[in-house]
């Protein structure tokens, strides 16, 4: 899902690698909002809670649409 997100112009941060076991801080802090991605069920710092996987829909930028099902199955699709 990152080398996705990056392959459309969405960077890590920093222009960091993108790391499967970490945390990941999508976008470009400029803008002034990340996306992070993480690994499924990753356990929160200073928690025993999970991560989980909820449906999400949003547009970067105005052209790139990403949406997400609870599932974790991505879909982008590139507007004009």
């Amino acid at each position: 899902m990152g080398n996705r997100l990056i392959s459309n112009g969405v960077p890590v941060r920093n222009g960091e690698a993108m790391r499967e076991d970490g945390l990941n801080f999508m976008g470009e802090h400029e803008a002034g909002s990340f996306l992070l991605l993480g690994p499924r069920k990753r356990r929160w710092i200073f928690s025993d809670k999970e991560s989980e996987t909820f449906p999400l829909s949003l547009v970067i930028n105005q052209h790139l649409e990403i949406s997400l099902d609870g599932e974790g199955f991505m879909e982008m699709k590139k507007g004009e």
